[in-house]
């Protein structure tokens, strides 16, 4: 029987975005009240809760309605509204084990990666999880970084999400690895196994897990007594999860030209890679392959200098051929248009990629390829 909490795991993988990297967002949205109530309106829990803009963005609610057949959220009603820094909006939403019935997304002004949050409770010791761009307007008592996390990268193909971390002990602490082998009906997992190890500051341990089931457990209790707090390497829309008492290693803030070249993958469709190529100075050349079909191969191509202050490239050459396999062995190659204009952006330690003739990939998140 898998754990009921993340019975919603499998439908969600078909279409979220499964970063390969773990990273720390801007924080846009600080996230304060939250304590979860009985509610007759909800079936199950309610919550309220402070939101305060740390940059001028603009705010989305949309109510999520279920899931469609590919697995993405359906939605209702949307509200927007724009908001400075430092203004505040109070907002109420039903807490559920199943399906989210909120989502919550920030774009910051002037372009810039949208974030995401569904309001939820940890299993395990009922804290509040957050995504990248939320945070907690401070660290509560106790609830300071035991554990730095790195690492993160998706194997690429592989059926759980399997993923290996680097964690980092930033004070004495006792880790414990527990491997969750049902939720139980009363919401309590029961362990199939348990490993413990002592931590002094700076240590180091390196783990695998698979992030689409959240089936392992780790906890870290400071030295000379506090408060365990627990985590579960799981990948939720956008990124990796973190928890209290965990913290998501820094991303690059800037990269230079050089540091573009190599592979780059869509974490969103799973179909789509990116080829980078430092030609020389600030040039750069990119292709981008996605596979239709067994027989057709979509390639964009464009090419030049990257703006490191700005983390941009802005280009006017793109390109898109279509590739196809015909009997024999032959393939043919359509040119479909030429002189596209589009943006490559880095955010995070990821590429987003603008493609203002088709918007094809405005979903896509790339991470360097592992």
């Amino acid at each position: 029987m898998r754990p009921k909490r993340f019975l919603l795991t499998a439908a969600l993988c078909a279409f979220a975005a499964l970063p390969a990297a773990a990273q720390q967002a801007e924080t846009l949205i600080t996230v304060g009240g939250g304590t979860p109530r009985a509610s007759n309106r909800c079936g199950a829990q309610e919550a309220d809760f402070s939101l305060r803009a740390e940059r001028p963005l603009t705010l989305v609610q949309r109510a999520i309605t279920g899931l469609n057949d590919d697995g993405k959220f359906s939605y209702g009603n949307s509200t927007s509204s724009a908001m400075k820094r430092g203004d505040t909006q109070t907002i109420n939403a039903c807490i559920s084990e199943g399906i989210p019935t909120l989502e919550i997304c920030a774009t910051p002004e002037g372009g810039g990666a949208e974030r995401c949050w569904t309001p939820a409770y940890s299993g395990n010791d009922g804290s509040l999880m957050l995504a990248p761009g939320f945070a907690l307007p401070a660290a509560a008592p106790g609830t300071g970084t035991l554990v730095s996390i790195a690492g993160g990268a998706v194997q690429r193909g592989d059926s759980c999400g399997k993923a290996d971390f680097t964690l980092r002990a930033e004070r004495p602490l006792t880790l414990v690895q527990r491997t969750i082998a049902d939720e139980g009906g009363d919401g309590k997992p029961t362990y199939s196994s348990t490993t413990s190890s002592t931590m002094k500051r700076g240590d180091t341990l390196n783990i695998s897990a698979c992030t689409y089931d959240g089936a392992l457990e780790i906890c870290a209790s400071p030295e000379g007594g506090g408060k365990q707090h627990c985590w579960r390497p799981f990948n939720s829309r956008y990124a990796l999860t973190a928890a209290p008492g965990f913290a998501l290693a820094d991303a690059p803030a800037s990269l230079d030209a050089a540091a573009l070249q190599g592979n780059w993958d869509d974490q969103v469709s799973g179909r789509c890679h990116m080829s980078i190529t430092h030609t020389s100075g600030d040039e750069v050349k990119v292709q981008v392959n996605w596979a239709s079909g067994a027989a057709v191969d979509s390639v964009w191509t464009f090419s030049g200098a990257w703006d490191k202050a700005q983390q941009q490239l802005t280009y006017s050459d793109g390109a898109l051929v279509q590739r196809e396999s015909q009997s024999g062995g032959k393939t043919t190659e359509t040119v479909r248009w030429s002189q596209g204009a589009g943006t490559l952006r880095h955010e995070g330690g990821a590429l987003y990629w603008h493609d203002a003739k088709e918007q094809v990939c405005k979903e896509c998140i790339f991470q360097r390829a592992q």
